[in-house]
């Protein structure tokens, strides 16, 4: 490793590693150059050297800067006037302290989530006791983007100041950049093309600008939290040039082109107008939020900024409009802009892919075969009732009209063709009957059911996912619409779909919320049947929640609900199935209802197998595989073994 770097992030590391060892030995003065060992003092030498020369080189008749003092504390506060005064980060105006913070973050790096400005202080030596001095300095920290909020909670702390106290913080990318020389527009301009020829080239590129973007500002995708007031614009700005220039230079056959030389939108309308048409290219849908934090250049025009887009006529007379999906005040509802119709037409976004572009859908959707009914659903009485009052709102159809009473109906009755259908969420434990029960809601509703196939909604290129789940949902409207009797929909384990949504710093996390952000528009207002089931009902996002119109926890069966399913899944078709003792199976194990039935598969693969009048169930049989399996039901897994033991 060479001794010398053009990087201020090595004098930041070596401050950070310094500092660390003067905390260590407690008192600087007792530390000198004998605790150090000769490498050390070379590299720091030589380092200090190096910046000196290169801050001075400029000046006519300026002195080479004089070695560092031998005491340690001597060595740091020469590292830290060298870091203040480097040109990489003359626009931060560091101050002492503003070095001891971020060197503080650099060294915990690691920690993904930031860190409390309680630890900060403490390691910085910074006064805890001046709440207010506190406070702003942070704020000014923030506003220098030097570190950077990422518990989007607080993120409001223009407003309220004391949100920062709940704030964890890490280094600001563009800080972390600028102390390692590194430039995003180089990346950008090297990987798009070299001018656009053709509409393929221009959206490619589109969607790899917004890709690395994301990645190399991660503080950009903060799209989970009205709270979160950011004023990116600057930054932005320089981001953009590589793509004016494209342009520029394109070719104007290209409908985009054409309609910007057409509209000559001003520069915020172009930053609008191009987002807005990279969410259609990647079948997203950005919140008005995000868009506002990257358009504002201080915190006084993001007050603003939202209210700005909402009702600004340029943009309208662009053909972007504003579509709110959730309340006002709530950005977490995915509240976006969008292009007309007309304009989607005129850009050929609605025709550019065929149907060879994307795998067949053809296998999403799977008929299953349930021919269980409502009275073979075992759950405690109240659970059944709330269903059974369901069911009988779509039987009476017009008769359960809400809209008599001067309330907007919530279901459309047996058809499916007017307003919106009903949503149901059935959680709990596995084996408790969750997807039984959704094949007895179609069987009392005399429809069939259909599984969405969960696994068939990704593919592995970018953008493609996220179309699929919208032609998926489009061929389930169809069906829906198309037909006098439409099936019920049924998506298992569905919090591997719609989990909780989140800033991640990888494009992966970007189209995991992008697929999120679909389906919460496609529940909104789907005009059929869909029931979801899900083991893990805490990862679910919350934004889900409004639109189940039924949630049911189905919860591990009682004494009576386990008696019931041991005689359901015990006919009398099984040879000794009428001499098992039903009653102590049920007091005996604590088993769920796919658990008894798994037992009961079990045991009779093992009787079928014997012969003469051994060729029968036992109710040893079935105590043996329900003591295998019993442990399974132990709630924290207490009792669980799997493997080899001794």
């Amino acid at each position: 490793m060479p001794k010398t770097l053009s990087q201020p992030a090595n004098l930041l590391h070596t401050i950070m590693l310094y500092k660390s060892k003067l905390d260590m030995y407690g008192c600087p003065e007792d530390f000198n150059d004998e605790d150090n060992t000769e490498e050390e003092i070379e590299d720091l030498d030589l380092l200090l050297e190096e910046y000196s020369r290169s801050n001075n080189s400029s000046r006519k008749g300026g002195k080479p800067a004089a070695k560092a003092a031998p005491k340690l504390k001597e060595r740091l506060d020469a590292c830290i006037s060298s870091l203040r005064q480097h040109k990489n980060l003359a626009s931060y105006q560091l101050s002492e302290n503003d070095v001891m913070v971020a060197a503080f973050l650099w060294g915990q790096s690691e920690k993904p989530f930031g860190h409390d400005w309680d630890d900060i202080l403490s390691w910085c030596e910074i006064n805890n006791h001046d709440l207010i001095g506190n406070l702003e300095y942070l704020g000014s920290l923030l506003e220098r983007n030097i570190i950077v909020n990422v518990e989007t909670n607080a993120a409001g702390h223009q407003l309220d100041p004391y949100n920062l106290m709940q704030g964890s913080f890490k280094l600001h990318s563009k800080f972390r950049q600028d102390l390692q020389h590194e430039d995003p527009r180089q990346q950008i301009e090297a990987s798009l093309h070299p001018t656009w020829n053709t509409k393929r080239e221009m959206d490619r590129d589109l969607i790899l600008f917004r890709n690395l973007l994301t990645l190399s500002y991660p503080e950009f995708n903060e799209r989970l939290n009205k709270n979160t007031h950011r004023c990116h614009r600057a930054l932005i700005d320089k981001l953009m040039k590589p793509l004016q220039k494209r342009i520029k230079t394109a070719d104007r056959n290209i409908p985009l082109i054409g309609y910007i030389d057409a509209h000559q939108p001003t520069d915020t309308d172009l930053i609008v107008l191009l987002w807005t048409y990279t969410d259609h290219l990647v079948q997203d849908n950005s919140p008005i939020c995000l868009l506002a934090n990257l358009l504002s250049r201080d915190y006084d025009e993001r007050l603003q900024m939202e209210a700005n887009l909402m009702f600004s006529a340029s943009l309208h007379e662009l053909g972007l409009r504003y579509n709110m999906r959730g309340p006002f005040w709530d950005m977490r509802e995915m509240n976006y802009m969008v292009l007309c119709k007309r304009v989607l037409s005129d850009l050929h976004l609605h025709d550019e892919e065929s149907d060879e572009d994307l795998p067949d859908i053809s296998g999403n959707l799977i008929e299953l075969k349930a021919t269980q009914s409502f009275d073979d659903l075992i759950l405690p009485a109240g659970d059944k009732n709330l269903m059974a009052a369901t069911i009988r709102r779509y039987k009476q159809g017009e008769k359960a009209d809400l809209s008599d009473w001067g309330l907007v109906a919530a279901s459309s009755g047996d058809s499916g063709k007017k307003g919106k259908g009903t949503c149901f969420l059935l959680y709990g434990a596995p084996g408790t009957g969750k997807t039984f029960a959704a094949g007895a809601i179609a069987n009392a509703l005399g429809k069939k059911l259909m599984a969405i196939d969960a696994s068939s909604l990704r593919d592995k290129y970018y953008g493609n996912s996220q179309k699929i789940v919208r032609r998926t949902f489009a061929a389930m409207r169809k069906l829906v619409e198309g037909s006098d009797n439409p099936p019920v929909f049924l998506l298992n384990e569905a919090d591997q779909i719609i989990h909780r949504r989140s800033i991640i710093e990888k494009s992966c996390g970007e189209v995991e919320n992008a697929i999120q952000n679909i389906f919460l528009e496609e529940l909104e207002d789907f005009p059929g049947i869909i029931i979801l089931t899900t083991n893990l009902v805490d990862n679910i996002d919350d934004a889900y929640f409004r639109r189940f119109d039924v949630k049911l926890e189905f919860h591990r069966p009682d004494y009576e609900c386990r008696l019931k399913l041991w005689k359901l899944h015990l006919p009398e078709s099984i040879p000794g199935a009428a001499e098992i003792d039903c009653e102590y199976m049920a007091r005996a194990f604590d088993l769920s209802g796919g658990q008894i039935s798994l037992v009961v598969r079990n045991a009779c693969s093992e009787a079928i197998t014997r012969s003469g009048n051994e060729r029968r169930l036992t109710q040893d049989d079935l105590v043996r595989y329900a003591r295998e399996e019993d442990p399974w039901s132990c709630p924290g897994g207490c009792k669980r073994r799997i493997g080899f033991c001794a």
